[in-house]
């Protein structure tokens, strides 16, 4: 979660007299313009390679320009997005993603003018610019791997996060023409239990997938509503094959399983040992290599789905903090109830829509 300064802090979710705030800088090259949308969808959701997106809506004229040269137009303009909010005469702002312009439409009407923008996540730039011909990823720091093939790709690699240091093998990249560049590189980092996503300061990140601590909740106060649903069983069994495109590396597997008799989805010491049974999730990789990974990979997939049979639909007001990943604390019938944020919604002069799921957290 981002925290914004204290006195707009306090303003979220409190029914005040706020304003919205939103900064919007759109460049190429030397050519930049600072707008102001008048109305807008952003969007962050980790469960999609490309995390970030947007359609944002903003006033416009002949005299700025139109085709492929003019600045709004998809061929290679980046945009930077901040928000935040008034209060009475103190406003502060947090940044809210880096993005490419994907798409642009023009209205032009007698009396008024405006653009619609769509704009995609950054990693667009890596994800588009496929292999040519197989790309050898040579063996090493994990960071050092991913940050060599994203300029090779032509990626954005200003400033990484990377975590704890991680040393993988050497392996081919580029052999299925229908997986990008970006989601390759995904996938080696998920075979070390770790996510790899711009967030929302245009940094680069590696890190882990795990749930944060109880001491990292959000308690939600003020306005908000919640729909919940039970659509689904979640896995309790994480089953991780890797299998090597080197013949000389042999297979590995892993398998891990929900052995917490406390949580709902407890597997039982035996297939019959519980009130919920057993049900399997399988991931089969050629990027793990080592049981290590494999375990690691089985651990996250079993993580994620742990007790995770309840998806939440969460509605708040307008609020610019909030991100994927962060953990909710939400008072339901006198219970607490935890609830990982998997995407966010935000309407740049409305409500905050966010998918949850329910997870079990030891407090």
């Amino acid at each position: 979660m981002r925290l914004l300064d204290p006195w707009c802090q306090a303003a979220i979710g409190e029914r005040t007299a706020i304003t919205p705030t939103v900064e919007m800088t759109v460049w190429r090259g030397d050519d930049t313009a600072t707008v102001t949308p008048s109305r807008g969808v952003i969007v962050q959701d980790w469960r999609r390679s490309l995390m970030w997106s947007a359609e944002v809506v903003i006033p416009y004229s002949l005299s700025d320009g139109y085709g492929p040269l003019a600045l709004m137009s998809p061929f290679g303009s980046d945009v930077s997005i901040e928000l935040g909010v008034r209060v009475g005469d103190h406003a502060d702002t947090v940044a809210y993603g880096r993005f490419r312009v994907a798409g642009a439409e023009l209205i032009v009407s007698a009396d008024k003018s405006s653009a619609t923008l769509f704009l995609v996540d950054v990693a667009a730039r890596t994800a588009n610019y496929r292999f040519e011909s197989p790309y050898v990823m040579s063996g090493g720091d994990l960071e050092t791997r991913v940050v060599e093939v994203l300029s090779d790709r032509g990626g954005v690699v200003a400033s990484v996060d990377g975590g704890a240091a991680v040393t993988v093998r050497e392996r081919v990249l580029g052999l299925d023409p229908e997986v990008d560049p970006w989601r390759e590189l995904q996938d080696v980092v998920a075979a070390y239990a770790r996510r790899l996503y711009y967030d929302r300061d245009g940094t680069l990140i590696i890190g882990n997938v795990s749930v944060p601590p109880l001491s990292e909740a959000v308690s939600l106060s003020g306005t908000y509503s919640l729909v919940t649903a039970y659509e689904g069983l979640p896995g309790n069994v994480a089953v991780v094959r890797g299998q090597s495109t080197d013949p000389a590396v042999p297979p590995v597997q892993a398998v891990v399983m929900d052995d917490d008799p406390t949580s709902p989805t407890y597997a039982g010491a035996t297939p019959d040992g519980s009130p919920y049974g057993r049900v399997t999730r399988f991931l089969t990789s050629p990027l793990i290599t080592t049981v290590g990974q494999a375990e690691n990979a089985a651990l996250s997939m079993l993580a994620r789905e742990k007790a995770a049979g309840a998806s939440w639909q969460v509605t708040v007001p307008y609020n610019p903090t909030l991100d994927c990943g962060d953990l909710l604390a939400v008072v339901v019938g006198g219970e607490t109830v935890y609830l990982l944020v998997d995407a966010v919604s935000l309407d740049l002069f409305g409500p905050t829509e966010l998918v949850c799921r329910q997870v079990v957290i030891s407090e």
